[in-house]
């Protein structure tokens, strides 16, 4: 039996946050590529939602299907936290700011104070508008992020 498992901790999504967020800054190569990075980056100038969002979706078609299939299953987890932001205080800009620097790396040579900022701005637009940029399972087959039912409560 796992002593770490009991009924708080069980639905803990905010607990869930946090190691995914440790879990992707241990790792060698960022989630969004390096490469890619003033790709995303430009896509903020894009001041028409819609734009932006079929932009970052034809960046982000080009990496691995693994990656892609990683993307949406997190962005759709990170949509759901955002829902409970009136309770956890992590509304997609929030969430941005805590995942932005550990998902997407600032190149070197880059400012990283004016880079961060732009770097939130992508994070969170794909946080809000994950579905529109991801492919469903039906056109890129893999895990799909599902919300569960708990207790009467959706977590």
């Amino acid at each position: 039996e796992d002593p770490l498992v009991d009924d708080q901790n069980e639905r803990d999504i905010n607990s869930v946050a946090g190691v995914l967020k440790l879990y992707f800054r241990g790792l060698e190569n960022p989630l969004f590529p390096k490469e890619r990075f003033q790709d995303l980056i430009s896509t903020i100038k894009l001041e028409n939602p819609a734009e932006r969002v079929h932009q970052i979706q034809q960046i982000l078609i080009t990496l691995p299907r693994v990656v892609i299939v990683v993307m949406r299953y997190l962005f759709a987890f990170l949509n759901h936290l955002s829902q409970y932001s009136d309770e956890n205080m992590m509304d997609p800009y929030n969430l941005a700011i805590c995942f932005g620097p550990t998902l997407m790396h600032i190149p070197d040579g880059q400012d990283p104070v004016s880079c961060q900022a732009h770097v939130n701005e992508v994070i969170k637009t794909i946080i809000i508008h994950h579905e529109a940029i991801f492919p469903s399972p039906r056109v890129l087959e893999g895990p799909v992020y599902e919300k569960c039912m708990a207790g009467g409560e959706e977590y």
